[in-house]
Parts: C-alpha cells; structure tokens; sequence
C-alpha cells in the first residue's frame, strides 16, 4: 500500500487563486509525484503547492491512497476520472472533486464545492459535510448525471 500525504503549503494558504488539480488521483500517483498543477493561469510543480510525504510502494492504483491535508477549498477536479484507490481529504475540497469516477473510494471529512462527482459511473463517495450546489449532477444540456 502506497500512502501519499500532501499537505498545503503555508505560503499556498493566503492564495485565493484557483488550483486545478486533475492529476492528484490514485492513477497518476501510483507511478509519479514529479506533477503538475495550474494555480490560476500559471503552472506550478506540485511540491510548490503541497508538502508530500510518501510511505510503501504501490502495485497501481487500486494500493494507492492519497490524504490531502489543510484547506483545499479552492483544489479543482481531484479525483477526475478515478478508477480506484482512495482518496481522504482532510477539510473541504473545491469543485469536480470525483467528476467521472468508475472505481475506487473519495471520503471528504469538510464539505464539499460545487459539482461533487459529476456524471459519476461507479466507486463510492462519502462526503461528511454539506455538498454544494449540482451534487452528481450532470453537466449543463447533458441527459443523464449519477449513474453508478
């Protein structure tokens, strides 16, 4: 079992700018942490956004678990197209947290933004807080949102 730990860096705390994070998921991380990600409109190493830390070897993605640490209000997509692991966030998470998922585990201790698990396929969601607005949804004109 691989554990990924990231914690948001201080200096990342008072920044109000949105971070797209698609490649924190358990597929991109059971291989790679040398990542990035767009904090606003520039792109960023993942170690300028997050401390990580790093315990076990993983076999792929179904032994991967990544905990987020810290407030990740404003963290976008994680999660996206998940296929399994697990993913713990510590805190509030952004929007499309879990978008497209078929697999795997997201567990969301705060609440969570707009768009929770959008068209989500399959995998289990289990959000604590409040979920915003659009909750497994589809996406606007789409036909069909939660199917799994």
């Amino acid at each position: 079992m691989r554990r990924i730990t990231l914690i948001m860096r201080e200096e990342m705390a008072d920044c109000r700018l949105p971070i797209e994070a698609e490649a924190i998921c358990p597929e991109t991380m059971s291989k790679t942490i040398d990542l990035s990600l767009f904090v606003g409109n520039e792109k960023k190493k993942i170690t300028e956004v997050f401390d990580i830390r790093v315990d076990g070897e993983a076999a792929g993605p179904a032994t991967t678990e990544i905990i987020l640490v810290g407030d990740c209000s404003r963290v976008k997509r994680v999660g996206e197209y998940m296929t399994a692991g697990k993913i713990i966030i510590e805190g509030d998470i952004g929007m499309h947290c879990g978008d497209f998922m078929t697999g795997g585990e997201i567990e969301i201790m705060g609440h969570a933004g707009d768009w929770l698990v959008r068209e989500m396929l399959g995998g289990k969601i289990i959000c604590h807080g409040n979920a915003a607005n659009y909750c497994g949804s589809g996406y606007r004109g789409g036909r069909k949102g939660m199917r799994g």
